[in-house]
């Protein structure tokens, strides 16, 4: 996602912010009371967020979208920070392997589901309780 250019040092407000990287005023608040982001704070008392937080928001929409959990984010973020990028892809192609096998699972639960509403109606084998 492409941010449109500002000067150096100034941060934008939340709601920009949100706009920027598609996430809601509240959702970026969680992050930061979760301590995945961090603000500094205008004249006004008002949440800015430069350039690094951004990108870190950005990379937080995309790897919540791709079903990872906060918890997930968070231990991505760290690792990221603490071991560099490479460790930090790593670990996040490990986390979609294992989420898109949680989903594989569901897939198949839904798909027996859909086979056994397709046949015959069950009332021939089921007894009416009551």
């Amino acid at each position: 996602m492409l941010r449109p250019l500002r000067a150096p040092g100034r941060g934008v407000l939340v709601s920009e912010a949100g706009r920027l990287c598609n996430l809601t005023p509240r959702a970026i608040r969680f992050y930061e009371e979760e301590g995945l982001i961090r603000s500094t704070r205008g004249p006004a008392g008002q949440r800015l967020f430069d350039d690094a937080m951004l990108d870190r928001l950005i990379y937080i929409a995309e790897a919540r979208s791709l079903g990872l959990t906060v918890r997930d984010v968070q231990e991505l973020l760290e690792i990221g920070d603490t071991q560099g990028p490479e460790p930090q892809r790593a670990r996040l192609l490990e986390g979609c392997a294992r989420r898109l096998s949680e989903i594989e699972d569901q897939q198949r639960l839904v798909q027996s589901a859909i086979h056994g509403l397709n046949r015959k109606p069950a009332s021939s084998r089921l007894r009416m309780a009551g």
